[in-house]
C-alpha cells in the first residue's frame, strides 16, 4: 500500500513531466520537409516541431517520434487513390492542392475543376473523421481570388481550415496578409510555407518577430505553421534551416531547438525567439 506522502510526490513528478512535455513541443510548429536527404529529419527529433508534411500523400521513410505526418493531395495526379492512402495510414488531417492558383510548376488547377475533384475524391474523407485543409494558395495576386472562387464553387464542401503560403518582406506585411485572409473567411488557418525573401539578415530579423506573433495566444486562429523550409539549399532564398552538410544552421537551431516563442502586449518576453542566444 502506497503512503500518502509517496502519492503526493508521485503527483508532483507527473505534473512536472506533463509541464516538460508541453514546453518541449509546440503544437503549432511544423516542418515543411523538402525531399532529398531523409536522414536529415533526425535533426528535428525532440525539438519544438510536432508535425510535418512533404507535399506528398505518403511520409518520408523515417519520421522521428513525436512528429505527426500530414498527407497532401498536391495536384490532379493520383487524386482517385488519395482517400484510400489516407484511410490506410489512419491520418486524421489532410492538406489540399498546392498553389492551384499558380501556373506550372505549381498544381495549376482552375477553381471550378478543383471543387469538382474535391467533392468527388476528398470530401468523402469527412465521413471518416478526417479534418480537411483547403487548397494552399499563394500570397500572389491570384491567391485570394482563386480561393474565393473555389469556396463559392464548393459551397457544400467541408473546409475545416484555410491554408495559405506567404513570401515577401517584413513582419507587418506578413501579419497584415494573415489578418486579411482570416477576416475574409473567419476560419482557423495553417501557414504551410512562409519566409522572408530578403537577405540573410532580413530573414533572421523576420523569423525573430514572426514566430512570437504566430505563437501569441491572441492568434488562436493560427492553428499550425511551417517555415519554408527544412532543406539544405533553397534557390533564391536565405531561409533554409540546414547547412550544406545537413546540420541545423542558426535559423534551424532557433526554429527546431529554441523555446516556444511567445509575445505579450506587443513586446517580446524572455521566451521569445532570439537567434543569437540559442
Amino acid at each position: 500500500m502506497v503512503r500518502r506522502p509517496a502519492l503526493a510526490m508521485i503527483a508532483v513528478i507527473l505534473c512536472l513531466l506533463a509541464a516538460m512535455s508541453v514546453e518541449g513541443s509546440n503544437p503549432k510548429r511544423g516542418l515543411a520537409f523538402v525531399p532529398g536527404n531523409e536522414k536529415d529529419l533526425g535533426k528535428a527529433s525532440g525539438g519544438q516541431c510536432s508535425w510535418l508534411y512533404n507535399w506528398a500523400a505518403t511520409p518520408p521513410a523515417s519520421v522521428p517520434s513525436g512528429l505527426d505526418f500530414v498527407p497532401m493531395q498536391w495536384g490532379r495526379d493520383n487524386v482517385s487513390s488519395f482517400a484510400d492512402i489516407v484511410r490506410n495510414a489512419s491520418a486524421k488531417t489532410i492538406l489540399g492542392f498546392n498553389e492551384p492558383d499558380m501556373p506550372p510548376p505549381q498544381s495549376n488547377i482552375p477553381a471550378g475543376e478543383a471543387a469538382q475533384l474535391w467533392r468527388q475524391y476528398i470530401e468523402p474523407l469527412k465521413s471518416d473523421g478526417v479534418r480537411l485543409g483547403s487548397p494552399a494558395i499563394s500570397s500572389g495576386p491570384s491567391g485570394l481570388p482563386w480561393l474565393t472562387e473555389f469556396m463559392q464553387a464548393c459551397s457544400n464542401c467541408t473546409i475545416d481550415f484555410i491554408v495559405v503560403h506567404w513570401y515577401g518582406n517584413g513582419t507587418e506585411n506578413f501579419e497584415g496578409y494573415l489578418q486579411s485572409v482570416h477576416a475574409k473567411f473567419s476560419q482557423p488557418m495553417w501557414i504551410t510555407e512562409f519566409a522572408d525573401t530578403g537577405n540573410s539578415s532580413d530573414t533572421t530579423t523576420f523569423m525573430t518577430a514572426a514566430l512570437p506573433y504566430l505563437d501569441d495566444p491572441s492568434q488562436s486562429w493560427v492553428e499550425r505553421y511551417s517555415w519554408f523550409a527544412f532543406a539544405r539549399n533553397l534557390t533564391g532564398l536565405q531561409s533554409n534551416l540546414l547547412d550544406g552538410s545537413g546540420n541545423l544552421n542558426a535559423l534551424g537551431t532557433s526554429y527546431i531547438a529554441g523555446s516556444r516563442a511567445r509575445r505579450g502586449n506587443g513586446r517580446r518576453t524572455r521566451q521569445s525567439i532570439d537567434i543569437d542566444t540559442y
